[in-house]
């Protein structure tokens, strides 16, 4: 049974607007509060004369034995309030069992002016059931501030912290000066909401699941298998906001949430800024639900360094009422290059608009942040991106990749392939820009997409309700991309024969580029042209025959696909007047022999359209399986009311 950590930070109760694909871009300078009043708390305040906890000299061989509530406590009261607090906060320490907090009080080590610059070893035991009750203007966890130290192997069970300020982390609430926090795990709920006593005056939150804020430092090997409610900006499942650092082998487990109501937040990480940033072999299963924008399943805003090897997992959902949400980066703003490699996106995308698998945005009319971006060897497989709306020029900016790309950046897209369920938008208005790679290209940095396919055909790409070629009026959409205003180079890419490369593009140059039909695309046809002209990525045959991406990860989990049952309500399988689109017979079968077959009759139609892995059932007898793309029928302008789940 999962226990519960509480964390809570001060934060403005005020939602930001966030229109424009201009975002507010923060400091990445800005230091930690200093100018905390003189710390108070119900320990005593003792100076000297410690005991040597129990056991140990504080060195690197004979580290002081951390065994009972006991020695936390005294660990928190010796390294704050006291003449010799430099010499603990820099000591060595040993956790040797598990430890039950309940009931005794403690504050977070090196909260003070004095930062936590030693080693504490948890020796994979447990700490549970540990309140931290802080009110003051200062880092918040289990040490609060954590410079240049080493905190690995250690574990926390039922924690609650009470922070009233910015950098909360239920292990570390500020890390810098290459700090690193290894091998840890925290299992239970995290909720971090407005205390209301002391009030950051911008939305700014910096704060995480297991670390608030971390400036060249490295978090490696951790887990969060629990539930987190998030109020501030730049939050993350596990970092807060991340600055020329390294977050390796981290993971957000299946079944768990992350509830966030402002901007700049991501699965793992919220922020992350600095060309050594390095975000690597990271998972998120869990599912991510948001009041704002810029919302990632890895990282809600890139603004430079590398993302790699990371997967959003086929159990993972990302949910987001507003704009730029991606499966892998909500968005990317390049104030130093980035690089995107050998990422895959296996679950559930959804925002207003601006969504894809890899990258929901790209780029940012601010001309400092123009550094250049490649996403190399990166997949939206069977993933579910869904736009609700459209911005204001009434595009949904929906794709396998990218979403967007505008600004001044130059963008390169090598070596990718979209592969999704669906791509749709049930909104009437949208005039759609949804594409197999990438659906609107207007950077003035121009774009390179070499190398790339994708599967989606009009059976699973959607314009409120109706397959793109159907749609009446204006509608963009592609194989590989909609729209490309400006300069773009399409070279070596191929898409179904269903679908043409792309439309309404005014300067795109296609350069060997192809349609292919539906059984080039896994006899092997397919995998020869792209091994021939590849580029830093080894294209391998996937288990469907499929070219896939080898050394790509793969889905944590692999979400087994539930069979529906679909009955008709009515007269066996016939269809009822006033329901049928023109073009279909009401009954079957017809008296002139025009219609004889099952799957000739709208519904049938119907269920094979818009339905995943369904079972059309006929008085109770089951007649066909359907393994195909889901698009949900209650999206339908013309949804039959005579169908039911069963």
């Amino acid at each position: 049974m999962k226990k519960t950590i509480t964390l809570i930070a001060a934060v403005l109760m005020l939602l930001s607007a966030c229109s424009s694909p201009d975002p507010i871009v923060k400091d990445t300078t800005k230091e930690p509060v200093t100018d905390n009043p003189e710390k108070t708390d119900t320990l005593s305040n003792q100076s000297g004369g410690w005991k040597s906890f129990s056991g140990g000299e504080g060195t690197e061989a004979s580290p002081y034995i951390i065994a009972t509530a006991s020695d936390i406590r005294e660990l928190a009261v010796c390294t704050n309030n006291n003449e010799d607090a430099d010499k603990y906060a820099s000591a060595n320490y040993l956790q040797t069992a598990d430890i039950d907090m309940t009931d005794t009080d403690f504050f977070p080590i090196c909260q003070g002016d004095i930062k936590f610059s030693g080693n504490y070893n948890g020796d994979s035991h447990t700490i549970s059931n540990l309140v931290i009750d802080s009110d003051v203007n200062k880092a918040s966890g289990f040490v609060a501030y954590l410079d240049g130290g080493i905190i690995k192997n250690l574990n926390f069970t039922d924690i609650d912290v009470d922070a009233v300020y910015v950098y909360c982390g239920s292990i570390v609430g500020y890390m810098e000066n290459s700090a690193t926090v290894s091998g840890c795990m925290v299992s239970g709920d995290v909720n971090q909401y407005v205390s209301g006593l002391k009030i950051n005056s911008d939305n700014e939150g910096y704060s995480g699941g297991l670390v608030g804020y971390m400036a060249s430092s490295t978090l490696e090997d951790c887990t969060m298998d629990g539930n987190v409610s998030i109020y501030g900006k730049y939050s993350g499942g596990i970092v807060g906001y991340a600055d020329n650092s390294t977050i390796k082998g981290c993971k957000f487990l299946k079944g768990n949430t992350v509830n966030i109501y402002q901007h700049w937040n991501g699965g793992i990480v919220g922020l992350a800024t600095g060309t050594k940033t390095l975000i690597s072999d990271c998972s998120f299963e869990g599912n991510i639900s948001s009041a704002g924008c810029y919302q990632g399943g890895i990282v809600g805003q890139l603004e430079g360094g590398t993302v790699e090897k990371c997967a959003f997992g086929s159990y993972a959902t990302l949910g987001c009422n507003q704009q730029y949400c991606g499966g892998i980066v909500g968005a990317i703003i390049p104030f130093n290059e980035v690089l995107i490699d050998k990422c895959a996106a296996y679950g559930t995308i959804k925002a207003s608009y601006g969504v894809a698998g890899i990258a929901g945005y790209c780029g940012n009319n601010n001309t400092s942040a123009n550094a250049a971006v490649t996403i190399r060897g990166c997949a939206a497989e069977s993933c579910e991106i869904t736009s609700t709306k459209y911005n204001s020029w009434v595009y949904s900016l929906a794709a396998g990749i990218v979403g967007w790309s505008a600004g001044t950046n130059a963008i390169t897209i090598k070596g990718c392939y979209g592969n999704p369920s669906f791509i749709q938008c049930p909104y009437t208005g949208s005039t759609g820009a949804m594409a197999g790679i990438i659906g609107y290209q207007n950077s003035t940095g121009g774009a390179t997409i070499d190398n790339c396919y994708s599967t989606v055909t009009p059976a699973n790409m959607l314009l409120a309700g109706e397959k793109v070629t159907m749609v009446v009026g204006t509608c963009y959409y592609g194989g590989i991309y909609c729209r490309a205003t400006q300069t773009s180079t399409i070279s070596n890419c191929y898409c179904d024969s269903s679908m043409p490369l792309g439309t309404g593009s005014t300067k795109a140059t296609e350069i060997d580029c192809e349609t292919l039909s539906t059984a080039q695309l896994s006899d092997g046809t397919l995998l020869s042209k792209l091994q021939a002209s590849a580029d830093g990525v080894t294209w391998i045959a996937g288990d469907n025959g499929l070219p896939t991406i080898q050394d790509l990860p793969a889905d944590p989990n692999v979400k087994p696909k539930s069979q529906k049952r679909v009955s008709i309500i009515g007269d066996s399988i016939s269809t009822f007047s006033g329901w049928i689109p023109s073009g279909y017979w009401s009954h079957y079968p017809t008296s002139d022999g025009a219609l004889t077959l099952v799957s000739d009759v709208y519904w049938y139609e119907l269920i094979y359209d818009y339905m995943q892995n369904a079972t059309f059932d006929m008085n109770g007898r089951m007649v066909y399986i359907l393994p195909l793309p889901l698009r949900p029928w209650n999206m339908i302008s013309n949804a039959p009311r005579t169908m039911a789940l069963i």
